[in-house]
């Protein structure tokens, strides 16, 4: 239980501080560290910049917290020291991979032209899929004596099925509702992020309407309901879901292998229908 509870660990710890790097209050319609300290601060009489500098820091620490707690299960798990060495290796790539991709997105978001839809692609991948799919598959297979084969077909599939994860965020983030995101519809294109979604827009012939606006979503609901139109309009909401069904085929058939025991393959099968679910 302790190297299922690290993966846990780890995957809050980089919500906490992915809620602060995106200047998010709410998670999931609740408040979230930065937000629960900030009113916290406010209620004993701090200012608003000091009650942000206070749910900031709450965030910054409580992240750091989760992560160090992370490492810790796996080193004091009681488990034979070749294995201990794999799963750290397991924790270390996530961990650098997940930060590169957050920084690439947070670095595309302040770029005044849109990347390529590949290179938008391979962030969403970096950013989601390596600590939050396929480090715990590939963790769980180590424990359980996996073989090589084993383990690479349930870290492509888990690959597949993170991409997929983050592309319906994606769309959630851009088309759904207030339930479905947990905060204000619309989110995505208020704060300019360069999705794979606006990566595919830009391919279309339809690109100056969406450009124009995408310029001025930032400004209230009524601008983020005419982008939301246009990026509909160039077909690239269509675009995106055919990704997304695309992926969720890769990681079925991936799931499918020889080498991947039924239950590890069922459980696959049963998230790939379960992202599908979210398409809003």
């Amino acid at each position: 239980w302790e190297i299922a509870a690290a993966f846990e660990l780890l995957h809050t710890g980089f919500v906490v501080h992915d809620d602060l790097i995106d200047r998010d209050l709410e998670r999931r319609g609740s408040p979230n560290v930065a937000g629960r300290f900030r009113a916290r601060a406010r209620a004993l009489g701090a200012s608003a910049d000091d009650a942000a500098t206070v749910g900031d820091a709450a965030a910054v620490l409580a992240g750091d917290l989760l992560l160090f707690e992370a490492t810790r299960l796996i080193a004091v798990a009681e488990i034979p020291v070749g294995m201990r060495a794999r799963l750290f290796s397991v924790l270390d790539d996530a961990i650098l991979v997940s930060a590169v991709g957050e920084l690439a997105d947070v670095e595309n978001a302040a770029r005044i032209d849109v990347p390529d839809t590949d290179e938008l692609l391979g962030v969403a991948h970096d950013k989601t899929a390596v600590y939050s799919f396929e480090a715990p598959l590939v963790a769980g297979a180590i424990l359980a004596g996996a073989s090589p084969d084993a383990q690479r077909d349930l870290a492509s599939s888990a690959a597949d099925l993170g991409l997929a994860f983050q592309l319906v965020d994606d769309l959630i983030g851009t088309f759904g509702s207030r339930r479905q995101a947990g905060r204000d519809p619309g989110a995505d294109l208020r704060e300019a992020k360069r999705t794979p979604l606006i990566g595919l827009a830009r391919r279309s012939g339809a690109w100056p309407e969406v450009s124009s606006a995408l310029a001025v979503a930032h400004t209230g609901p009524i601008a983020v309901r005419r982008a939301q139109r246009e990026l509909e309009r160039s077909g690239a909401r269509d675009d995106l879901v055919a990704l997304i069904h695309e992926g969720l085929r890769r990681a079925r058939v991936r799931a499918a292998s020889p080498e991947v025991p039924g239950d590890a393959a069922a459980l696959l099968a049963d998230i790939a229908t379960a992202i599908e679910r979210r398409i809003p």
